[in-house]
């Protein structure tokens, strides 16, 4: 662990450039991502993976939106985001702890490194840490844009659909921003991405063709909670014309090859990692 630390201070004196560039592009994306999300969960024009997924956790306890004290069923708040959310990732982080696993078993019949065993501790421990740091910060930027009043104009029902539509792509394009910066930093990536980096270490597909699938996977829980879910079809119904529209479309097929070109044009920026 000593030497560990050594050859990390060494390594910050050698290259203090690259670390701050990373440091950088870091807490700028977990900003603009934080805010992305909170910035499009209220606009009702789809839901991303991540998010189908949260509101068929908190569908399941009835937790719908309240406009002018009534409720609104088939629009889900946003006050038990945080809970549902740290939910989700927890089992992402289950799937990615399983994926490396099974990585490490085929590199070890070769290698017979018992050392490869020592990748799941970090993966874990900073998982977790991000996993829930990030719920907190994503719970702040709703509440910050609560107290402006941002959530109660987009759930107000006769907020024109257009107004939604645009601070949706304008969330859109700060999430592909905000993930190109995060992933770039190569730290702190989370659940969301490491199971992305796990699957592609196991499978040796292109990072397009593999976020995408991890993509899929993660809304997979969210469709077969809806189904088994006790509530009325009708809605059933309501909810899927909030959550199932074109701006789930992109955030399923699209955001995965908008990274792949994005995380290749700030790396020519940057030249950290080449």
């Amino acid at each position: 662990m000593k030497k560990y630390f050594c050859n990390l201070k060494t390594s910050i004196s050698q290259n203090k450039k690259q670390y701050l560039i990373r440091l950088g592009c870091l807490l700028i994306g977990l900003y603009l991502f934080s805010l992305s999300i909170a910035l499009y969960v209220p606009t009702a024009v789809g839901a991303s993976q991540v998010d189908f997924t949260n509101f068929s956790i908190l569908a399941l306890f009835k937790d719908w939106a309240k406009v002018n004290e009534k409720t609104v069923e088939g629009l889900v708040a946003a006050t038990n985001y945080k809970l549902a959310l740290m939910s989700l990732y927890g089992f992402l982080l289950l799937v990615s702890v399983v994926f490396l696993v099974l990585s490490i078993i085929r590199e070890y019949k070769i290698t017979k490194d018992k050392k490869l065993w020592l990748q799941l501790i970090p993966l874990i421990v900073l998982d977790v840490i991000i996993n829930v740091g990030l719920s907190y910060v994503i719970d702040g930027q709703i509440e910050m844009l609560k107290v402006i009043g941002y959530l109660d104009w987009l759930f107000n029902q006769s907020t024109a659909y257009q107004f939604r539509t645009i601070f949706f792509t304008i969330a859109f394009v700060l999430y592909i921003v905000g993930l190109t910066f995060w992933i770039h930093s190569g730290w702190l990536l989370g659940s969301y991405n490491s199971i992305n980096t796990n699957f592609m270490r196991l499978t040796k597909l292109p990072f397009n063709v593999s976020r995408v699938l991890m993509d899929v996977l993660i809304i997979i829980p969210g469709v077969i909670m809806l189904l088994v879910n006790p509530i009325s079809w009708d809605i059933k119904a309501k909810f899927l014309l909030n959550y199932v529209n074109i701006g789930t479309i992109g955030f399923l097929f699209l955001a995965g090859p908008m990274l792949g070109k994005t995380l290749g044009l700030l790396n020519k920026i940057t030249k950290i990692y080449q």
